[in-house]
């Protein structure tokens, strides 16, 4: 016995019980189902027939079946090209493909020159200033840049997005509550006159 059989009466078998399937298909059910499937489930086209009227095809009916079951194999193949129009398509598309590596090198030169300048200023924080490197160890310091110390270990919103940017990298900020202490925030807030 193929497999496919097989697998076909385990799943008529599964069936059988939910939709209360005989296992074995009876020759008076058989005879039915091929005398109830030879007419047509729709009489619209027997009735328009009588009525000697043509059914209207819906252009967006034939048009959505065109794309669903048309074969890709019998799409037609790309137009050939004169000489001098491939000639001007392949001088477009070099063009094309030749500013866009331009484009692309001056990008990527470009995002080069800012990673160096920021290696430089961090080198220039490490070593040049003379403190020992503690400004630099507290622009790179990443303890609470993923959670919100208020709220615990593990709430993932980066510091950097709660909270105001500051002015100064050392204990007190100018800028904002980058501390975390909301008095000295609503301090701050009252001494700012607001504009009106």
């Amino acid at each position: 016995m193929p497999a496919s059989t097989m697998q076909h009466l385990s799943i008529r078998t599964m069936l059988s019980g939910l939709f209360h399937l005989p296992l074995r298909p009876t020759p008076a059910a058989a005879a039915a189902a091929s005398h109830s499937s030879a007419r047509p489930f729709s009489l619209s086209p027997a009735i328009l027939a009588k009525k000697k009227g043509r059914p209207t095809v819906d252009r967006r009916i034939t048009l959505i079946r065109h794309h669903l079951y048309h074969p890709t194999k019998l799409t037609p193949r790309p137009l050939r090209f004169s000489r001098n129009r491939a000639l001007r398509h392949w001088t477009i598309r070099r063009a094309w493909s030749v500013f866009s590596s331009k484009r692309r090198q001056e990008h990527q030169l470009e995002l080069e020159r800012q990673y160096n300048a920021m290696r430089a200023a961090c080198e220039e924080l490490r070593t040049g200033l003379g403190d020992g490197g503690r400004l630099f160890r507290r622009a790179m310091m990443k303890t609470g840049v993923w959670s919100i110390p208020e709220r615990g270990e593990g709430h993932g919103v980066p510091i950097e997005y709660s909270r105001g940017l500051s002015q100064w990298v050392g204990g007190k900020a100018v800028g904002g509550a980058a501390s975390g202490d909301a008095e000295a925030a609503a301090r701050q807030a009252q001494q700012c006159p607001k504009r009106r």
